[in-house]
């Protein structure tokens, strides 16, 4: 069973399976009956069984795969590996926390964005860049939110009402003054989860 999937521009998929093990589709073709097939081949067998979950760089050129079981255990890994070789010893980032359970987000050519918990269980963004193997952290309070695909595009819901802000990366990163772009019409609910696509166009 696949426990994650991640969509590559050409129509390649990155699949997770649910016994920790990672495969890469050709791309997606669709046979007589007009079902979408592909067929998967291992990626990096030297990872072992321990991937989670995993996704393409916005030119495909890269994938990044956390290295973890979501919610268990004081750290966790990130590995980047090139697709043009995936017999290369994969690039490692290093995470203390506990993995959330959802798939790293490419900022740019060499950073992705890994959600974690930390020991007092609090829910934060660190980024983890494969050229200068460092971890940043993302500023204290920051809320949670989603980044579109092309990594140009964040949402971050607001924590105190039923509203969300939608801006470039670079003012999330740096925890800039934000004010509500979204306001939903029942304030009595707050946004727990959000997606936007791959350009960040739809919430």
């Amino acid at each position: 069973p696949v426990r994650w999937a991640s969509e590559e521009g050409s129509g390649r998929l990155l699949l997770t399976l649910a016994d920790g093990t990672l495969r890469i589709t050709e791309p997606l073709t669709q046979d007589v009956a007009g079902i979408p097939q592909a067929r998967a081949s291992p990626v990096a067998p030297g990872l072992g069984r321990d991937v989670s979950t995993a996704s393409f760089s916005p030119d495909g050129s890269w994938i990044a795969a956390i290295l973890g079981e979501p919610l268990i255990g004081e750290r966790f890994d990130v590995a980047f590996l090139p697709t043009n070789d995936l017999r290369v010893p994969p690039r490692l980032v290093r995470i203390l926390g506990q993995a959330e359970g959802v798939a790293p987000v490419w900022l740019d050519g060499s950073r992705v964005a890994v959600w974690r918990r930390d020991r007092s269980d609090e829910l934060r963004a660190v980024i983890a860049d494969y050229v200068r193997l460092r971890v940043t952290e993302t500023p204290p309070g920051q809320p949670v939110g989603a980044v579109s695909r092309d990594g140009a595009v964040a949402a971050v819901p607001s924590l105190h009402q039923a509203s969300v802000w939608i801006g470039d990366v670079s003012s999330w990163e740096q925890g800039s003054d934000r004010a509500p772009q979204i306001q939903f019409a029942d304030q009595s609910r707050v946004l727990s989860n959000s997606a936007l696509d791959h350009h960040g166009t739809r919430l």
